[in-house]
């Protein structure tokens, strides 16, 4: 058996240099182009690139301002939430152009002349995140892969983290579409569709409703970057963690089917997943009482009936609650926040806002010694403490 020449660097020195990125300033001058080997070598914004290259940019979006979350909070809640808000998410383009590639699951454009068009990106648009940091630069990517040739017209929807991410796909992938229709093209019109996206049965049937050939909808394929004849794609819809009630109303009337009742009450779960509930039978005999129907949105084929269908939506913060977007505005969603959540992304808030919920939020206190990671622990909630917000929820 050949000897891989990676095993001859110590693991750990390989971890270490997993982590590495290219430092931006010294990008520009590594020989070759991105197409050999590493990063692009330029970077440009949409705009900025399109005013002296072939191309063209249209705006999709105006600037959109917020109405900040106003959760009602029962009982003790991680208030750091709340203080990472925004006014408003920039208005937001669709562009094309020829002869651009796209790179990886995350669909980082790169125009010719080895330029990669930064704001179509999630990273791209992370307040106060450098450049120098963006996930492109890694030092992981290598060599190449093989570019797989797409002639015609292609249709770019990927984004960052959403192959893996349900939350991602919905909230910053599937929100392109937004950008796309409302400049009067529809996804059957291309010859390809670039989406990568998990798999699972919601995830088909939202797929199966966009009209695209199965042999013309692309996923992700580690093989290959893609070279679109013609490659049409957009700014990143809003902004990272934030969505807008234009794109909430768009993927309800465009996704969620007729609703043939409305008084469902759901739990969407994380059965079978981390960072779920230590005292599990407790909480579903609380919320069967109350009339609650667990949903397992990854391996339940009916959720977005279910969702279409809701009054009420109980679920912890994470990937789960975005089906709750295909809920009807007005729907009383009571989310659950670890205590020692390492993040403060107000993306839950700002799907419940913009999708006109009725939104509860609560704490569950992670259950672990202090250096746990509150991403994947398992929380405990206070039985009496969720009798007594179901109670609240419903009579509101």
């Amino acid at each position: 058996m050949a000897l891989n020449p990676k095993h001859l660097v110590p693991l750990p020195i390989r971890n270490r240099l997993r982590g590495f990125r290219w430092p931006a300033g010294l990008v520009g001058l590594l020989p070759g182009r991105s197409d050999w080997f590493g990063p692009p070598r330029r970077w440009m914004r949409i705009r900025e690139y399109l005013s002296s290259s072939p191309g063209q940019v249209t705006e999709a979006l105006p600037l959109q301002e917020l109405v900040p979350p106003h959760p009602t909070q029962l009982g003790a809640f991680p208030s750091r939430f709340l203080g990472s808000l925004r006014t408003s998410v920039p208005p937001a383009c669709v562009f094309s152009l020829p002869g651009a590639r796209v790179l990886g699951a995350e669909g980082w454009v790169v125009a010719p002349g080895d330029v990669f068009l930064t704001d179509a990106s999630f990273e791209g648009n992370v307040e106060g995140k450098p450049l120098r940091d963006h996930h492109i630069f890694r030092v992981r990517r290598g060599r190449a892969p093989a570019q797989r040739p797409l002639p015609g017209r292609c249709l770019s929807l990927a984004s960052d983290y959403a192959i893996g991410g349900f939350g991602h796909f919905v909230h910053d992938s599937l929100t392109r579409l937004c950008l796309v229709e409302g400049c009067g093209l529809r996804a059957p019109e291309f010859d390809w569709v670039y989406l990568p996206r998990p798999d699972t049965p919601i995830v088909r049937e939202i797929v199966s409703r966009l009209g695209v050939a199965p042999e013309r909808l692309l996923n992700f394929d580690a093989r290959f970057d893609l070279r679109c004849e013609e490659l049409t794609a957009t700014s990143f819809p809003g902004a990272p963690g934030t969505i807008a009630p234009a794109y909430a109303r768009f993927l309800r009337s465009r996704f969620s089917p007729p609703a043939l009742r409305s008084n469902r009450r759901i739990y969407l779960s994380r059965n079978g997943f981390r960072r779920n509930f230590s005292n599990l039978a407790e909480v579903e005999a609380i919320l069967s009482g109350h009339g609650f129907e667990e949903v397992r949105a990854h391996d339940d084929p009916l959720t977005l009936q279910k969702c279409a269908e809701a009054e009420y939506v109980f679920c912890i913060e994470g990937a789960s609650f975005f089906n709750a977007v295909f809920c009807r505005p007005g729907t009383g969603v009571l989310l659950v926040y670890p205590d020692r959540l390492p993040h403060a992304v107000p993306y839950a808030l700002t799907l419940a806002e913009a999708a006109g919920f009725r939104t509860f939020v609560m704490k569950g206190e992670t259950v672990g010694d202090a250096g746990v990671d509150g991403g994947i622990a398992d929380l405990h909630l206070d039985p009496v403490a969720l009798e007594h917000a179901l109670k609240r929820m419903i009579s509101f």
